[in-house]
């Protein structure tokens, strides 16, 4: 907590401006379930009384990265993060050598029928589903451009995206490239 600026307001009131930011990476901090936090605040004039307000968390943020979590509302709702893990594609047998940070993690395929709100999609059938609505924006802005992203599942599987086509799953070679990112579920 900062205190950034004071001025004497016209009606001779002073006001205080105090910058909050929530630095942690621990355990606390990365709960989606911890929404708001009490602060109170002590009065540096004599006789006023002590000030409490209730911050409320505006977004996620991936460890590391000062971007919002990209938010979709699928069947669970999961936040995915804003960055590639590995920095570029990947193997699928590179996999195991980008973790993501706890709790984030490579999503499974079921992961991804969830966040697709389709989960008795047939993952061997390549069809892909086009763009719609508020969910396909959200996976959209989520996971932009033509990729391939990959699944922890056994089986190498990617769920593909593409600009003009829509989203979908793909069988995918263990050599050929994927990106890799992480992804956090709000339970």
């Amino acid at each position: 907590m900062q205190l950034t600026s004071t001025t004497t307001l016209s009606s001779g009131n002073r006001q205080s401006v105090v910058k909050i930011t929530r630095t942690n990476n621990d355990t606390y901090y990365d709960d989606l379930r911890q929404s708001n936090m009490t602060v109170t605040f002590s009065n540096i004039y004599p006789g006023q009384a002590a000030k409490t307000i209730i911050v409320s968390q505006k977004s996620v943020v991936f460890p590391g990265s000062k971007v919002p979590a990209n938010r979709i509302d699928g069947n669970a709702v999961y936040y995915v993060a804003p960055v590639e893990q590995c920095g570029d594609y990947v193997s699928y047998n590179d996999i195991p050598r980008y973790p993501c940070p706890s709790p984030w993690k490579i999503p499974s395929s079921t992961d991804f029928k969830k966040m697709i709100k389709r989960e008795d999609f047939d993952i061997s059938n390549t069809t892909m589903i086009p763009w719609s609505g508020t969910l396909g924006a959200q996976i959209k802005a989520a996971y932009p451009g033509d990729r391939n992203i990959w699944t922890t599942d056994e089986k190498p599987l990617v769920f593909r995206v593409r600009t003009k086509e829509g989203y979908g799953f793909y069988a995918w070679l263990r050599e050929g490239p994927g990106a890799l990112r992480c992804v956090k579920d709000d339970q």
